[in-house]
């Protein structure tokens, strides 16, 4: 799941093989969820945590930005960001241009104050998904920001909260705990894991959804390559 804290993730490939449409989750003994015939006893789980403990060193960060970009090109899902990047969409494109263009330029320079009307307000809640595309792109920029460029992290995640009435309640969630600092583990581990396990977690994020997870990769390739241009 892309959503943290408070996640869970289980050992099943399709959860409708234990959830059917109005099932009820209880709390037992403070410690076991009963779901239909399933017992979850979450002292049995492996705690993890959904900040960025530790973070790749500065060296490792072009090697990243390229396993990124390689890993995109392959398959991307239909009307993600990674097709509208690449102008799939021209009119969609054209909409949002103007708002890319200015958080590249953000990125990329020091001093430039980000303009929320220019960007953010562009991009919040815009394209598929129960998470729209461009939240996801937006967490992507979050995680790496926060990674790496502590100053542009807070002027994001201070300007993003006043926005997410624009977006889908789930998607809120998910760019608020953002904005503090919490991603999934999955998502977590792109900046966080060794290097050379970077292929495994790439796949392990882009699983999310129908387009979920690529399009937070297309936002954490954004801003790596921009603040590395």
């Amino acid at each position: 799941m892309p959503l943290a804290p408070r996640s869970v993730i289980l050992p099943l490939d399709d959860l409708r093989q234990v959830v059917e449409q109005g099932a009820v989750l209880f709390l037992l003994h403070d410690n076991t969820l009963a779901l239909n015939h399933l017992l979850l006893e979450l002292t049995a789980g492996e705690s993890l945590s959904t900040r960025l403990d530790n973070v790749l060193p500065q060296q490792d960060l072009p090697r990243l930005t390229a396993a990124i970009g390689h890993f995109l090109a392959r398959n991307p899902p239909v009307g993600g960001m990674y097709d509208i990047l690449r102008g799939g969409d021209g009119q969609t494109l054209s909409h949002i241009s103007p708002a890319l263009a200015h958080l590249r330029a953000w990125l990329i320079e020091a001093d430039m104050a980000l303009c929320v009307d220019i960007s953010l307000r562009q991009l919040v809640g815009f394209g598929i998904g129960l998470t729209p595309s461009a939240d996801d792109f937006i967490l992507g920029i979050l995680l790496v920001l926060d990674s790496c460029r502590a100053d542009k992290y807070q002027t994001l995640s201070s300007l993003l909260p006043s926005l997410l009435t624009r977006t889908t309640d789930i998607s809120a969630a998910m760019l608020a705990n953002g904005c503090a600092g919490h991603y999934s583990h999955h998502f977590s581990r792109l900046v966080t894991a060794p290097i050379d396990d970077i292929e495994q977690t790439l796949k392990q994020v882009a699983e999310y959804g129908h387009s979920s997870g690529h399009d937070m990769l297309c936002g954490a390739h954004f801003a790596l390559a921009a603040l590395h241009a």
